[in-house]
């Protein structure tokens, strides 16, 4: 009996010491758990320590619809958080975009042209005879047209070609005077009576072929001095001329007068002797060179445009006068100017700006002072400088986000990768925003 009792209390006892054992082989993994399991919430909560907090929560299909908190937008989507960019600028006004932004918004960069300025004013005009060497045919002596040896105006003529023979009495007696000198061998008569014929308009060499033949000529003819047309005829043959009475006048063409108007505000640009470039609908294609030969003092009323001579070669004689052609007048400065595109100055009415690159993927809209412009190009005064870059397309997008001071940072790589680019088209600007991975399948839009 004392036996069994003794191996009933070591059995108990072998059970117990078991127990123990193993109690005591389970308590450290059991804390090892419990460590673990402790210290994975810390890890937790550093984690979401260190992601961002949005800003704000924006409906995806209009940016302008901002919350604090999540929600719904009006069409009852989901709003989706918008982050802070690491790569936000402090200065203000500054745009932030990424290579992938710049592409798919298709931004141009245009370098600042430093040289100088030249001003192009365009205007037209009409050609005309050169009235510098018009020639006027008047008769010193009162006579007749004996014959007339050009029939009608516009004729051509040219030099050393007989015009006209003409009978007068005076010229006849003159003659008389000089036959008799002759006879004296007197030379101061002599020259006295050549000299006499001279001043009542006899050529040189008729007064030569009088002396040689020693006799009157009943008829004086005169020749032509120069080439060019039959500007006027008013004479026929047999008409009675006194002196006061023109004859005909001729006017040369290998020289001539093309008389155009500019606006007073154009006249600072144009020079004295400054060539300009001229053209015809009669030789299209055909540029043909000027020269500024004088401007007229007074404007022209009541269009108070200025008139401009410009004298053209004219050796070929196509030009004709009274023909209609178009004339570039061109200065050029002699220091140099900032001068952009046209269509890079973003005018407001108020201001003019541009978009000027700061550094790789930062733009900054800022204002400038317009100078001279034209079609194409304008001078900056001020605003701008040598070595300057500005967008010159994409720039009213950049431009609207930059006076608002809105940021494109939010358009960094990675988003553009996860998320769609949406448009708002009723303000024309183009917007990015984080989308979550729930919302991304359904929310593409342009």
């Amino acid at each position: 009996m004392k036996n069994l009792t003794r191996i009933i209390i070591s059995s108990v006892a072998g059970f117990a010491v078991c127990a123990l054992f193993i109690i005591l082989g389970w308590l450290p993994v059991s804390f090892q758990h419990a460590g673990s399991a402790q210290s994975k919430p810390n890890a937790h909560q550093a984690q979401e320590a260190s992601e961002p907090s949005p800003l704000y929560w924006v409906a995806p299909m209009d940016p302008n619809f901002r919350r604090d908190e999540p929600g719904l937008s009006p069409m009852g989507m989901d709003l989706v958080p918008f982050y802070a960019s690491a790569n936000d600028s402090s200065e203000k006004g500054v745009v932030l975009l990424t290579p992938e932004v710049t592409n798919n918004i298709s931004v141009g960069i245009e370098h600042v042209q430093f040289k100088p300025w030249q001003s192009h004013i365009e205007s037209f005009g009409t050609f005309e005879y050169d009235e510098e060497r018009i020639h006027h045919l008047h008769s010193r002596v009162s006579g007749w047209i004996d014959k007339l040896y050009v029939n009608a105006q516009g004729e051509k003529v040219s030099k050393g070609q007989p015009l006209y023979s003409f009978y007068s009495p005076e010229l006849a007696n003159a003659q008389e005077e000089l036959m008799l000198s002759i006879k004296t061998k007197e030379p101061q008569l002599i020259y006295a009576a050549r000299a006499k014929l001279a001043a009542l308009g006899v050529p040189l060499q008729t007064i030569a072929d009088i002396v040689k033949a020693g006799k009157v000529q009943k008829n004086i003819t005169y020749y032509a001095e120069h080439d060019g047309v039959v500007k006027k005829l008013m004479v026929r043959h047999g008409f009675y001329v006194k002196p006061e009475s023109n004859i005909m006048s001729i006017a040369p063409l290998d020289s001539i007068w093309l008389m155009a108007e500019v606006f007073e505000s154009q006249l600072r640009f144009i020079q004295l002797n400054a060539s300009v470039v001229i053209s015809t609908d009669a030789y299209p294609g055909t540029k043909i060179m000027g020269t500024v030969d004088y401007i007229y003092p007074s404007l022209k009323m009541p269009s108070r445009t200025a008139k401009v001579r410009i004298r053209v070669n004219n050796k070929t004689l196509k030009l004709k006068p009274n023909m209609f052609a178009e004339v570039t007048f061109t200065q050029t400065d002699k220091h140099n100017s900032v001068i952009v595109p046209l269509t890079t100055v973003i005018r407001t009415g108020k201001s003019d700006r541009v978009v000027l690159v700061k550094d790789s993927g930062s733009y900054q809209s800022i204002a400038v002072s317009l100078g001279r412009s034209d079609n194409k190009f304008v001078e900056i005064t001020s605003g701008l400088k040598e070595g300057d870059c500005i967008v010159s397309s994409a720039q009213f997008l950049i431009d609207s986000e930059s006076s608002i001071g809105r940021e494109f940072s939010r358009m960094n790589a990675q988003t553009m990768k996860e998320t769609p680019v949406i448009y708002n088209t009723d303000s024309i600007q183009s917007k990015a925003i984080q989308v979550t991975p729930s919302s991304h399948s359904s929310h593409h839009g342009h």
